[in-house]
C-alpha cells in the first residue's frame, strides 16, 4: 500500500466512524455511493478502496432512505450495478426485481460528478439496463425461458444516447442475448433467424461470438452442405432504393436460409455492387464457414 493509498484508507476510515453516529440524509449517502462506485470502476490502485466506500454508502442510504422518497429507486438501481459490478448477482437481482416493482417518480434528482458523470433524469432510461441485466442473470441462472422474457422486455424499452455507434451496435447486442434463450431453449432455428441479420456488423463488440455461434448452428443445421449454401447465397447479392428524410439510399443484401441480410455500407465511403461481393467474402463469418 503506498502513501497514497494510506491517506485514502485513513480518510474512508475516518467518514466511515464519523458517520456511524450520525445518519447522513439519504441523498447525500447515495451521492457518496455512486461517485466511489464510479472511481471503483477507474483503472487506479485504489478502486479497492473506493468500492468498500460505495458498498458503506450504499448500505447507509438503503437503511435509512424512506421508501417513499422519490430518488428510492434510483439508489436502487444505482445499488444494483454495484453489485452487478461486484459480481454478487443474487443481491443485484433482488435490487433489480425490487426497482422494476417500484411506481417511477416524473423524474430524478440529478447527480453530477464534474464533466464525467450526470445521473438520467428520466426514469424509463434505466429499464434497458434493468432488462438487460436480469436476461444475463438468467441465462447464467439456465432460466432461458426468463431470460427470454427480459429481453423482448429490453427490446421494448426506451434506448437514448448521444453516439450514432450505440444505436448500430444495440440490436445485434439484443439479437444474440435472445439467441442464446434460444439456444438454452432448444430452438436453433430460432436463434439463427435473430442472428444471421447481424453476422456482418463487425463494429459490433461481440461481433466474434455472435458469428462463431451462428456459424456453429449452420453447420449443425445443414453438415457437409454449409459451406455450398452459404456460398451460393452470398452470390446472389440483390438490392433495391428505399427513401428516408427525402433523400434515395440503394441497399444491398443476400437471403440464406430464407432470412433477409442487409451488407452495412460504411460511413463516407461510396460502394458499388463489386465492393459490397468483396466486403462479403472478406468477412468474418465467410472465413470462418470455409474453415
Amino acid at each position: 500500500m503506498n502513501l497514497k493509498q494510506v491517506f485514502l484508507f485513513f480518510g474512508l476510515f475516518f467518514i466511515s466512524s464519523f458517520t456511524q453516529g450520525q445518519v447522513l440524509a439519504p441523498f447525500e449517502s447515495l451521492k457518496r455511493a455512486i461517485l466511489f462506485h464510479y472511481k471503483s470502476n477507474s483503472f487506479s490502485n485504489d478502486n479497492l478502496i473506493a468500492s468498500d466506500s460505495a458498498k458503506f454508502y450504499f448500505e447507509n442510504f438503503l437503511t435509512n432512505v424512506n421508501k417513499n422518497d422519490p430518488n428510492f429507486g434510483l439508489g436502487v438501481f444505482y445499488a444494483s450495478q454495484f453489485y452487478f459490478d461486484k459480481e454478487e448477482f443474487n443481491k443485484a437481482e433482488k435490487l433489480l426485481k425490487l426497482f422494476l416493482d417500484l411506481k417511477p417518480p416524473k423524474q430524478y434528482q440529478e447527480f453530477r460528478y464534474k464533466d464525467e458523470f450526470v445521473s438520467e433524469l428520466d426514469p424509463n432510461y434505466y429499464y434497458r439496463f434493468v432488462y438487460e441485466q436480469l436476461n444475463e442473470i438468467s441465462l447464467n441462472k439456465k432460466e432461458y425461458g426468463l431470460a427470454l422474457d427480459y429481453i423482448r422486455l429490453a427490446e421494448k424499452s426506451s434506448f437514448q444516447h448521444f453516439c450514432v455507434n450505440a444505436y448500430s451496435t444495440r440490436r445485434p447486442f439484443l439479437a444474440y442475448r435472445k439467441a442464446k434463450s434460444f439456444i438454452g431453449l432448444n430452438q436453433p432455428d430460432s436463434a439463427l433467424k435473430v442472428l444471421l441479420p447481424h453476422i456482418f456488423q463487425e463494429n459490433f463488440s461481440e461481433n466474434a461470438e455472435l458469428v462463431e455461434t451462428a456459424v456453429s448452428l449452420l453447420k449443425a443445421k445443414f453438415n457437409g452442405n454449409t459451406f455450398n449454401i452459404v456460398n451460393n447465397a452470398f452470390k446472389n447479392i440483390s438490392s433495391k432504393k428505399i427513401r428516408y428524410d427525402k433523400t434515395k439510399f440503394t441497399i444491398y443484401f443476400v437471403e440464406l436460409d430464407r432470412v433477409i441480410i442487409e451488407v452495412p455500407t460504411p460511413l463516407l465511403v461510396k460502394f458499388n455492387e463489386a465492393d459490397y461481393k468483396d466486403y462479403i467474402f472478406s468477412s468474418r463469418f465467410y472465413k470462418q464457414i470455409k474453415e
